[in-house]
């Protein structure tokens, strides 16, 4: 049985990105069926309680099959995958990770750029029709590669706050997520919770409109009932700027989910179920309800909490403050 000769942190998300790497690039040239292999493989680890230090580890689990067996062996012994090392190499794949860094650009349309149109820099988009959003990424696209520094998403969200209290609502409740509630140094965006005590279908209506009207939002990329994504204004850098709505409820959970990391909640998530519940940003219910529509559950489905705190209690997982989530 083949293990590590010390244990490797993070070993899971380094695995899960190599894979999703590679399956992004066989879903760009069309091989729908070995991308999804990929990409199963990659949910199938996300939802691990603990980090891989063995094939058994992995051995019967959902989406991995012989093959990826002996890949992610190749990966337990070298810290990468040969085919990997050698598709990064590409030229042409540089090119492509280039072109899906704008907004609105995926794998398969940047394949295309790259192969069929033989585009080799950013330019020469200018050559084809965009939509808005693509357009807006690529106007800002320097801008939003620059780390923010955590007293200027202080600043976004202090003035949020201050603008949605006097021209929105006093009873609103805005709340920073994402790496800047871990306590990182820097952010990649503004990210924020609006919280209202009733229903918040038209909170986000309302609350864009009143930040739009003292010119706190600088563009929209894409606008829903309770989900907003677009840009705000900083000192001297526009930022990507993204904002949820939910009621005073959902909070504990909402909260909880945009704080991250990612596999933190994933380990939560699969945590919870080991404890007859499921753990969603809107909320925690019993296991038996997994996979029935939200709108059709009722009040009494879910489970009653007014903190992050209750959560853990519930599912019977020791506390963990927002700066322990970076894993």
């Amino acid at each position: 049985m083949l293990r590590l000769s010390r244990l490797r942190l993070h070993f899971n998300n380094g695995l899960i990105t190599v894979l999703s790497d590679i399956g992004n690039m066989a879903k760009s040239t069309g091989e729908v069926f070995r991308a999804n292999a990929y990409f199963s493989a990659v949910q199938t680890i996300k939802s691990l309680p603990k980090e891989i230090t063995c094939i058994d580890d992995v051995k019967d689990k959902p989406g991995i099959g012989k093959s990826m067996m002996l890949k992610i062996e190749e990966y337990l012994k070298t810290g990468t995958l040969k085919q990997h090392k050698e598709m990064k190499k590409d030229p042409k794949m540089k090119l492509m990770e280039l072109f899906t860094s704008v907004h609105g650009i995926g794998p398969v349309m940047a394949r295309k750029l790259v192969y069929e149109k033989g585009f080799t820099k950013l330019s020469d988009l200018k050559k084809i029709e965009l939509h808005e959003a693509q357009k807006l990424g690529l106007q800002h696209l320097q801008d939003t590669e620059l780390p923010i520094p955590r007293a200027e998403v202080t600043q976004h969200v202090d003035l949020i706050t201050k603008t949605l209290k006097k021209n929105y609502r006093n009873d609103v409740e805005v709340v920073a997520c994402g790496s800047y509630r871990r306590g990182k140094p820097f952010s990649g965006d503004v990210d924020v919770l609006i919280a209202v005590p009733d229903d918040p279908i038209d909170c986000l209506e309302k609350a864009t409109h009143a930040l739009r009207e003292k010119n706190v939002i600088h563009a929209t990329l894409a606008q829903g009932p309770t989900k907003f994504m677009g840009y705000i204004k900083g000192p001297e850098h526009v930022r990507r700027f993204d904002m949820r709505c939910v009621k005073f409820s959902e909070l504990p959970a909402a909260i909880l989910y945009f704080t991250g990391s990612k596999a933190f909640n994933t380990k939560m998530r699969a945590h919870a179920l080991e404890q007859g519940y499921t753990l969603s940003e809107y909320g925690l219910c019993s296991k038996k309800l997994r996979g029935k529509k939200l709108q059709t559950r009722k009040a009494s489905d879910w489970v009653k909490v007014k903190s992050e705190e209750d959560i853990f209690k519930k599912i019977k997982m020791p506390y963990v403050k927002p700066e322990d989530r970076s894993i």
